[in-house]
């Protein structure tokens, strides 16, 4: 007699396809949550990056100037002069590094516009009998104006699913586009940046 020795079947062993449908079913919802912990940390990782690092630093003197005014009047200039060397820094790092970000960009506004605030409420501080209501009126305006405008870009972006707040539509008034060609780095974009 002829004994055939076969080996041990296992209890249960599903079919080819419904293995590989399986398998490719959990890799993908392996990748799919790779990429998930991936955008988590990232997104986390966006506010240490070092253009942002940058922006925290600038809001802080902005601050710390605040406290300067009125009595340390030097004490405020040089908090500022500083604060505006470091806004060069912020754009030249984040392009050096690959560090752009939408949050960055945001942060670098509100920094850029916090400091010119603070001008003003200086202006209007050290002046203090000496100011006209002219000058009273331009202090308040003109911060006023900014921050209404930063917010109204800002709205406009997201709601035309802009990339970038600098970049005007083609419907945009004929000032307006040449306010913003190239990036303000034009001769009409540069007046506009300067009279701020």
């Amino acid at each position: 007699r002829v004994v055939v020795c076969r080996p041990p079947r296992p209890p249960f062993s599903p079919p080819p396809a419904i293995l590989s449908t399986a398998l490719g079913r959990d890799l993908h919802s392996l990748h799919t949550m790779a990429k998930e912990a991936k955008q988590l940390r990232t997104k986390r990782d966006i506010i240490f990056y070092v253009p942002n690092l940058i922006g925290y630093l600038r809001i802080s003197l902005c601050v710390c100037a605040s406290f300067c005014l009125p009595r340390y009047g030097w004490s405020f200039i040089a908090l500022m002069l500083i604060s505006a060397f470091t806004d060069l820094l912020d754009g030249i790092a984040a392009r050096k590094l690959n560090q752009c970000s939408r949050f960055g960009e945001l942060l670098d506004i509100i920094a850029d516009i916090a400091c010119r605030t603070l001008s003003w409420i200086a202006v209007f501080v050290l002046a203090g009998e000496r100011i006209t209501y002219l000058d009273a009126v331009m202090c308040i305006i003109i911060p006023t104006t900014e921050w209404v405008s930063m917010l109204a870009t800002q709205i406009e972006a997201v709601h035309r699913n802009k990339k970038h707040w600098k970049r005007t539509n083609d419907n945009a008034p004929w000032l307006l586009r040449k306010i913003f060609e190239n990036g303000f780095k034009n001769p009409i974009g540069c007046l506009t940046i300067a009279g701020l």
